[in-house]
């Protein structure tokens, strides 16, 4: 699988200076790099891919927003979080409670397993 390359260095935390580790991000992959990698290990176009690739976002979206967790397999889970405020009575239950919805993501015991793989650079 993968290696998860880590790096130390000093940072002011509030008003004292620590050792923060952080991973190593090496650059943003965009669609059509996954894309011509995909094509290539599946031996198929490059059109068929990003067409699949196009249904699977939108297919993942649409069961997400409606309040299904999603299972990617080896990647993880993805589900919507939302925080809201709690109010004493039913009748005072409104949208305007919400103060964050993200997507949660729950990773695969394969991607857990990569954790055993750590390298740190200096």
């Amino acid at each position: 699988m993968g290696i998860i390359r880590l790096s130390s260095k000093i940072q002011k935390v509030l008003t004292n200076d620590r050792m923060v580790t952080r991973n190593v991000r090496y650059s943003t992959i965009g669609s059509d790099l996954i894309i011509a990698r995909c094509a290539q290990v599946a031996n198929v176009k490059p059109a068929t891919v990003r067409s699949g690739i196009l249904g699977l976002k939108e297919a993942v979206r649409y069961f997400v927003v409606n309040g299904h967790h999603v299972n990617l397999g080896k990647l993880g889970i993805l589900r919507l979080k939302i925080n809201a405020k709690s109010v004493a009575q039913e009748d005072q239950i409104s949208a305007d409670l919400i103060s964050r919805i993200t997507i949660g993501y729950q990773p695969s015991v394969e991607v857990k397993e990569i954790l055993s793989n750590i390298s740190f650079e200096s």
